[in-house]
């Protein structure tokens, strides 16, 4: 076979940004172990913060990301050519992309944003991603197997995300997402919306409680089968802040307040559940700028301060391992546009957090108004954390070695000629594989983009 190879210049710019077509070659081996030894990093400095100014009230969240973008010219890296592996779009381009630990199979699954990722119990990723509009929003989600993604739509409606996707122990794909239900925004229509593949497509259930209930949804399914997911209903529409919504076997759902109190929809929620059950939350607190997780006992939920120095917790993810051990990805803000990345951990019977510097940002774009989840955290076979995490321009991964965190670029703005979404999800298989998807922008009126899948081989 005869490889060639090329090179484009790209002029990153705000609108009408060209989707390069990024579909790597990578070998589909195990990674090797990257330490035997579970994760207990010692406390590191935290870093100097500056106080963000609460957020304002936000109508229809868009992204104007791009516009604070200065278009600059940058070199493609060169692309390798080869032939497409069986099932993949006729023409697709394929790029090897190789980072310090990695080389990075990269796909092109769909137009839309806001992807989530979640790994089958057979090792199958599964991928869900929507398209924020009036008028022609969906939501999608599928399963790439043999090389191929099947992708089909959920529903189609006036819908907002981020969304979130698990497969549960039986197998079967459940999608949430923020149904928004009318034109304007009214406080007591906009519901969570849980999508759940059958043998002969996607069937939809509500869950909600009568306000503006499941912005910035996700969700786990336990071992038993039960449906976990976490939402916000916003203050900007009278809502109270963070909900629970428990989904049993049986179809039978409740809904519950946290207790966070008033909260805005753009800093991040997340859920799971430890190996009795219980479910822990976490989310930002605007008014005291820390981050706090919320766990549920005997029927009431009490709130745990993980970290207030600075202004901590935004954007965070928590993981709960086999040992019960939590974990907790976040960003701290430092400037305008800057953040240093932290992980955050306690083990069963341990009284205060160990907290862990693990990387900074600095291209974030705070003025956006929507949504994002510039984190995401899993937990190796070894149980050592891995951290995937973006902003406007890089993205990236950190793994834990037994000893510190081992960061890498895995892709660049200039490698895609369009700036990144900020909002990535990590799956890794029982293999240790890392799995990542995002999105780059190639529109903001509606957001609309390219939504990227990563495999990583360690080389």
């Amino acid at each position: 076979m005869l490889f060639t190879s090329r090179r484009k210049t790209i002029l990153l710019t705000l609108a009408g940004l060209s989707a390069v077509a990024a579909i790597a070659c990578g070998s589909d081996d195990p990674p090797a172990t990257f330490a035997t030894q579970t994760p207990f990093p010692t406390s590191a400095a935290q870093p100097t913060a500056t106080q963000a100014p609460e957020p304002t009230a936000a109508g229809e969240a868009t992204t104007a990301a791009a516009a604070e973008a200065t278009a600059t010219q940058a070199p493609e890296p060169t692309a390798t050519q080869v032939a497409p592996a069986p099932g993949a779009p006729a023409g697709a381009d394929r790029v090897d992309l190789t980072s310090d630990n990695f080389n990075w199979l990269v796909e092109e699954v769909g137009t839309g944003v806001k992807p989530a990722i979640a790994i089958a119990p057979d090792g199958t990723p599964n991928i869900a991603f929507m398209f924020e509009a009036m008028t022609g929003g969906f939501v999608k989600a599928g399963a790439r197997t043999d090389g191929t993604w099947d992708i089909s739509t959920v529903a189609e409606g006036y819908y907002y995300g981020p969304l979130d996707i698990d497969v549960g122990p039986d197998g079967v794909a459940k999608v949430a997402w923020h149904d928004h239900q009318a034109s304007s925004f009214k406080p007591n229509l906009g519901d969570i919306e849980l999508g759940i593949k059958t043998a002969t497509g996607w069937v939809r259930k509500t869950l909600g409680d009568g306000g503006h209930d499941g912005w910035d949804t996700r969700l786990i399914i336990d071992d038993d089968g039960t449906v976990h997911a976490v939402g916000i209903d916003p203050m900007e529409f009278g809502g109270a802040g963070v909900e629970y919504y428990r989904l049993d076997t049986n179809g039978d759902f409740t809904v519950e307040e946290v207790g966070s109190g008033p909260l805005t929809y753009k800093f991040a929620v997340s859920v799971d559940v430890d190996s009795a059950g219980t479910p822990y939350v976490t989310y930002y607190d605007q008014d005291s700028n820390d981050l706090i997780l919320a766990s549920r006992s005997g029927g009431s939920w009490t709130l745990e301060t993980v970290d207030s120095d600075g202004d901590a917790g935004q954007f965070a993810e928590v993981v709960i391992d086999d040992s019960d051990r939590i974990h907790i990805s976040y960003a701290t803000q430092t400037g305008n546009d800057e953040a240093v990345i932290k992980y955050a951990a306690k083990d069963v019977g341990e009284s205060s957090w160990t907290i862990t510097d693990v990387d900074t940002l600095s291209s974030i774009f705070y003025g956006f108004e929507g949504a994002r989840e510039i984190t995401s955290i899993k937990i190796d076979s070894a149980g050592n954390p891995w951290i995937a995490y973006t902003d406007e321009t890089n993205l990236k991964l950190a793994v834990w070695d037994g000893g510190g965190f081992r960061t890498e670029t895995i892709s660049t703005a200039q490698d895609r000629g369009a700036v990144f979404g900020q909002l990535v999800s990590l799956g890794l298989d029982a293999d240790d594989v890392p799995h990542i998807v995002t999105f780059d922008v190639t529109d903001t009126g509606p957001l609309n983009g390219n939504v990227l899948y990563f495999k990583g081989t360690a080389r």
